[in-house]
């Protein structure tokens, strides 16, 4: 890995990296973005344990996530699947 710190560096100055870089830069924020999902099914499913949708003032969990989110149904529902299999 190159010593290239890609979080530091400023976006707008994109054409001035090298191709190595940008290799590097697109990684680094593929990790940061599965890190990131990976991080909100374990909020979710830490909410589900310690609440309910009525509660949160919604009927459903489908409801709670794709309002909380500002996700459609159906990405909401796919979502709370992988919650699911992620869940003990």
């Amino acid at each position: 890995m190159m010593d290239f710190q890609w979080r530091d560096y400023d976006s707008a100055s994109l054409s001035s990296l090298s191709d190595e870089q940008l290799r590097e830069g697109i990684a680094y924020y593929d990790r940061r973005v599965k890190e990131a999902h990976a991080a909100k099914v374990q909020a979710i499913a830490r909410l589900k344990a310690l609440t309910t949708p009525a509660a949160l003032g919604a009927r459903s969990w489908v409801e709670v996530v794709s309002s909380r989110l500002n996700i459609n149904h159906d990405q909401a529902r796919r979502l709370l699947r992988e919650v699911a299999l992620a869940e003990p």
